[in-house]
């Protein structure tokens, strides 16, 4: 009988192992490196862990956090309609994570999926963005996100 609680002891242990594995990276095991902020003190990350290169095709694909500020929450009220937030949720609301791709050859970027976050860590809104292809504008926060990408990842404009 020993024998048989062990196994069943070690059994779960390994269930329990192998659903922690799959615990998403962007949120546990990220490695967010500031970029910058915006005239309006947004700021802007990366997850160095989550950078993937495609040499061939000229992407660059990375988690990026936008965190706001409370002044910029209080101040502009109707980026909540644009985040698709009900008035709780804004309350709550501290960072986006956005799943984006970077044409690093045409300077153009997509986003893949968008997911905001509470003050706490919880979700309060996730979905998935077809991709579209925009131009990044010069002088532009997208265009230094870009240019530090390339920067860290050892790619010459």
């Amino acid at each position: 009988m020993l024998y048989s609680n062990n196994s069943r002891i070690t059994y779960i242990l390994l269930i329990i192992l192998i659903i922690i594995s799959t615990i998403p990276s962007q949120v546990y095991g990220a490695n967010w490196i500031y970029i910058c902020s915006s005239s309006n003190g947004i700021m802007f990350y990366y997850d160095s862990d989550s950078m993937r290169i495609n040499k061939k095709e000229h992407i660059i694909k990375v988690w990026i956090k936008n965190k706001l500020p409370k002044t910029y929450k209080d101040k502009n009220r109707n980026a909540m309609a644009q985040l698709h937030l009900s008035e709780e949720q804004w309350n709550k609301f501290d960072y986006s994570i956005i799943l984006t791709m970077y044409n690093y050859n045409d300077e153009t970027s997509s986003m893949v999926s968008v997911n905001e976050y509470s003050y706490s860590g919880e979700v309060l809104d996730s979905f998935d963005s077809p991709i579209e292809w925009r131009h990044i504008i010069p002088g532009s926060i997208d265009e230094t996100i870009l240019d530090n990408l390339m920067e860290a990842s050892g790619i010459k404009k």
